[in-house]
């Protein structure tokens, strides 16, 4: 998995903070620099940025989750397309190469977006459906503009 600029970026910040941090706890056991000095350079120098970067850092992972499921949903709809506009979680996950949860995940959310439509089978199956997924070209052909 490759990492946004953003959550590289945030990350860096992180780890400069921490090494100012630890700068700034061993400027305390110098007797030669003031002691006032000192937890300035903490607070300004490592807690400042880490706490900087750990917010962040969380804004730009989500992002970079968001990111991804829109990338793979754009995915799902050609393997759905490709299966009758109907799948099965397992299916998709066999086609997309997720695990199973990955794939329920992707499903549902298609679903809470508005773009599937959840169905049961008689025998307890559960079913996704992409309408107006798998269009004819005779349906194309007799639509009309509006």
């Amino acid at each position: 998995m490759f990492f946004s600029p953003s959550v590289l970026l945030a990350s860096g910040l992180i780890f400069i903070g921490f090494l100012m941090l630890i700068v700034g706890f061993v400027g305390l056991a110098d007797e030669k620099i003031a002691m006032e000095y000192s937890l300035l350079g903490i607070l300004l120098g490592g807690a400042l940025p880490m706490i900087i970067g750990a917010f962040w850092l969380k804004n730009a992972l989500k992002k970079d989750e968001k990111d991804n499921l829109a990338a793979q949903e754009l995915e799902a709809l050609s393997v759905i397309a490709k299966m009758g506009g109907v799948v099965t979680p397992l299916e998709l996950a066999n086609k997309m190469m997720l695990t199973l949860e990955q794939s329920q995940k992707l499903l549902d959310n298609m679903q809470k977006n508005g773009r599937a439509d959840l169905r049961v089978t008689d025998k307890g199956d559960i079913l996704y459906e992409v309408k107006n997924i798998v269009v004819t070209k005779e349906d194309k052909a007799n639509s009309q503009s509006v």
